[in-house]
């Protein structure tokens, strides 16, 4: 029987206040990320994994390495998180007048784009 696991990555750097870090900010896991990562590779303890693929985002793959207990993680650019363009990085607690400039400028981007 096949069994699937799913889950996403550990907690990093930026995750307080949590940021939108797409697919262009490329970090590690805090040591937070890593004891949740750790905690769940206990949970876990008793599934053996044939193969575990990631994103190929380092903090993906350090997730899927931990809980996967040494395995390597094979990476898929389909497993990408978003691409958050001009969001990229910022909070979630932006201002509403940032978050108009944004939407205004992804507007006009969106109508001048090729």
């Amino acid at each position: 029987m096949l069994t699937l696991v799913l889950t996403r990555h550990g907690l990093t750097e930026r995750s307080e206040p949590e940021q939108h870090l797409g697919q262009h900010i490329d970090i590690s896991l805090s040591d937070a990320g890593r004891r949740q990562a750790e905690a769940l590779a206990r949970r876990l303890a008793g599934v053996r994994f044939a193969r575990v693929i990631s994103s190929p985002l380092f903090r993906a793959q350090e997730t899927a390495e931990i809980v996967a207990r040494g395995l390597r993680a094979e990476t898929d650019p389909r497993l990408k998180e978003m691409d958050y363009g001009a969001w990229e990085g910022l909070a979630d607690t932006l201002s509403l007048a940032t978050v108009v400039t944004l939407v205004a400028f992804s507007i006009v981007a969106a109508v001048f784009s090729g």
